[in-house]
């Protein structure tokens, strides 16, 4: 689900970026320089809740990336979190669950690869 939450937000910060310039710029410089936008007031609503989805987007696209480095960090380990926590404070590399190679950790967690991997249909 969090790959898919990913695509999305930034699909949707992409498809809206074309407009998020133009509007950015015109109502930075009502803002700043107090130059007319001529928008009515409905439009002005309308287009800086645009803005502010759009910047809220990005936020949490680029907040899902995160999430998403350290899921696949951990998932190529074939470790959790407190686990990984674990190895760290008592400085150490072995892992009991490691199966050698990143392939054979995120199959033991997810199956062995096939479509289920990237589109939610049964196994």
């Amino acid at each position: 689900i969090g790959v898919y939450c990913t695509l999305l937000t930034w699909f949707t910060f992409l498809t809206s970026a074309l407009e998020f310039i133009p509007i950015g710029l015109k109502i930075s410089t009502w803002i700043f320089c107090g130059a007319d936008t001529g928008w009515s007031v409905v439009e002005a609503v309308v287009n800086t809740c645009f803005l502010i989805g759009s910047l809220c987007m990005l936020q949490l696209g680029i907040s899902m990336c995160m999430f998403m480095k350290v899921f696949f960090t951990l998932a190529a380990r074939n470790t959790t979190k407190v686990e990984d926590a674990m190895l760290h404070r008592i400085q150490t590399t072995f892992n009991p669950y490691d199966q050698g190679n990143m392939l054979a950790n995120v199959s033991q967690i997810f199956g062995s690869p096939g479509l289920d991997w990237l589109l939610p249909v049964p196994p």
